[in-house]
């Protein structure tokens, strides 16, 4: 009797989309590399923000220039990502029973949590700290602030201010009583309060909740009004769709001088003599950034779904094709890219050229019922869906914007990146090539030590890092910025600071050493 083949053991659910990690941990490396690189003079325009154009003086600002780089797609990838992990983050609290107003009233939490993330990480930002930022603490001689020359003071602060948000914002072992967990939190959140109490900035100010970090504050708003619009619609996606017309009509009114809509979605108020002014940590035009968050998390729905039906299943789909299908994938990233920042007769051809493609791709992808298949199919569609209705936009406020932002904007973005995630779940959860992004991965696991650890942990370690130089000793990054004479050199060292920077993060994600945020 012949034996019987070998059966491969079933496969497990996969429990963590780790393409979604993938993808914003590619978004937030991106953020990094691109405030390394921003100021190099004679770096060309699709390096940076398109309004940003002039490449001789890069920090020149241009809100009528239309277009759209690599840079402008990091930001609204992340918060893409965000939306995406609504359902994997609150659907199964909800299935054991934990009622929808206490899901809300988590989210309200966790919001408030960025506020004040936002606004501590931006007050121990180097740069806006200046010289001198501990003079009060030490008693030492006020000096003449400057912006772009930090000493050793300032990045001596910075390290500081980084160490003390881990006991505030670090993940502390069940293991350990709650009573010493309350107080390592109270403990790391009276000594960041003390911190921000002795800096001394350079034009004599001290911290205010008016210098915050615009990124956070708006992932904060996100946060809360994301989530809570997932939950309320959770079962109702049509719903939840719905909800971006009504948005869409209110930012409009809200324009409107003297409309009901801006005088009940105004952040400030006066009450007898005083005013009231909450703008620094909610503004009802935040609100835009639901069109690129809420389209994440019908995403979100579908890749849920695909983890918890996940079957071996996969052997059924041909290996060849999903590669091309996700290099091609990559390829019409890039081509949007290309096409948008040149302009021209180019946007008439990515206009008729993507709807072209999805009707090719819809035919290329695998047929048949597999969980693994119907995922990629549903974000496949939904990827060219809404890239297809901001390439409708684009003509609308002329041009593709990021700032001011635009409907385009969102549409395309929120396009591109669902399709990003495409080519990451072919390549990382179907195919297993997870070595080669386990960086990445661990990255986005852990995005806010990346995010805060460019600006207070690598810029001081390099800054401090004295190296041999011509008639003496020099800073290691001065000295570069100095011998690198071209560029593309420059921009080649803030790759490398990049580079090492997620190294440090995938060494504290290792130790699982995660921030929540």
């Amino acid at each position: 009797m012949a034996a019987e083949p070998l059966q491969p053991p079933p496969a497990a659910a996969p429990s963590r989309a780790l393409a979604l990690d993938a993808l914003r941990g590619f978004a937030i490396l991106a953020m990094c590399l691109s405030g390394r690189i921003h100021g190099i003079v004679d770096l060309p325009r699709w390096m940076r923000h398109a309004q940003f154009p002039d490449v001789a003086n890069p920090w020149r600002f241009d809100g009528t220039v239309p277009g759209f780089t690599w840079v402008d797609l990091v930001f609204p990838m992340f918060l893409f990502a965000m939306g995406a992990a609504f359902p994997l983050a609150m659907a199964s609290k909800l299935e054991r029973g934990v009622p929808p107003w206490r899901m809300i009233l988590g989210a309200l939490g966790r919001a408030l949590s960025l506020v004040a993330f936002a606004v501590y990480v931006d007050n121990i930002q180097p740069l806006k700290m200046g010289a001198d930022p501990l003079r009060s603490l030490f008693g030492t001689s006020v000096a003449d602030g400057n912006f772009a020359s930090p000493t050793f003071q300032t990045w001596i602060a910075a390290l500081l201010a980084f160490a003390l948000l881990f006991p505030v914002f670090a993940r502390l072992p069940r293991t350990w009583s709650v009573p010493l967990r309350i107080g390592i939190r109270t403990a790391g959140v009276l000594a960041c309060w003390g911190l921000l109490q002795a800096l001394a900035f350079p034009d004599g100010s001290s911290w205010t909740v008016r210098r915050f970090d615009i990124i956070i504050m708006v992932l904060a708003n996100m946060a809360f009004f994301g989530a809570a619009i997932w939950v309320l619609t959770r079962n109702r996606p049509w719903l939840r769709l719905a909800t971006l017309p009504f948005a869409y009509a209110l930012l409009q009114a809200a324009e409107i001088d003297g409309s009901w809509v801006q005088l009940f979605t105004r952040s400030s108020f006066a009450i007898g003599q005083t005013t009231v002014d909450f703008s620094w940590m909610y503004q009802f035009s935040w609100l835009k950034y639901l069109f690129i968050v809420v389209p994440g998390s019908i995403v979100g729905d579908h890749l849920r779904e695909w983890m918890k039906n996940h079957r071996p299943d996969d052997a059924a789909l041909s290996r060849r094709r999903l590669v091309a299908l996700s290099f091609a994938a990559l390829a019409l990233i890039v081509l949007v890219h290309a096409c948008l920042q040149t302009r021209g007769p180019w946007l008439v051809v990515v206009s008729f050229l993507v709807p072209a493609l999805w009707l090719s791709v819809r035919f290329a992808m695998p047929a048949g019922e597999s969980a693994t298949g119907r995922f990629l199919r549903q974000t496949m569609h939904w990827g060219f869906a809404l890239l297809v209705l901001g390439l409708a936009f684009e003509p609308v406020e002329g041009g593709i914007r990021k700032d001011p932002s635009n409907m385009s904007y969102y549409f395309v973005a929120g396009g591109l990146s669902a399709i990003a995630l495409f080519a990451l779940t072919i390549w990382i959860d179907v195919l297993n090539w997870r070595k080669p992004f386990a960086i990445p991965v661990m990255n986005g696991q852990n995005p806010m030590i990346a995010y805060v650890g460019i600006r207070n942990l690598l810029s001081p370690l390099v800054e401090l890092a004295i190296v041999p130089a011509k008639g003496g000793f020099a800073g290691l990054r001065p000295l570069a910025m100095t011998v690198l004479k071209t560029p593309w050199a420059q921009a080649a060292f803030g790759f490398l600071e990049t580079f090492v920077l997620a190294g440090m993060t995938a060494i504290f994600t290792r130790l699982r050493i995660y921030w929540r945020t």
